[in-house]
């Protein structure tokens, strides 16, 4: 039983390694290059985006 639902958890967990949102949002956290097809202009600190929620 052990054996299946790992094999099934494995299974969903290459699935999503392979899903090109997770590899864009590794990319992100690694500070690596990230290739996007969406409207990602760059990280902002948190400063910043407390700031824009004020200001909004």
């Amino acid at each position: 039983m052990a054996a299946l639902l790992w094999e099934g958890l494995q299974a969903r967990r290459f699935k999503l390694e392979a899903d090109p949102a997770v590899i864009f949002a590794h990319s992100i956290e690694q500070q690596l290059p990230a290739i996007s097809s969406g409207k990602f202009e760059g990280e902002v600190s948190i400063e910043e985006a407390l700031g824009f929620k004020r200001a909004a």
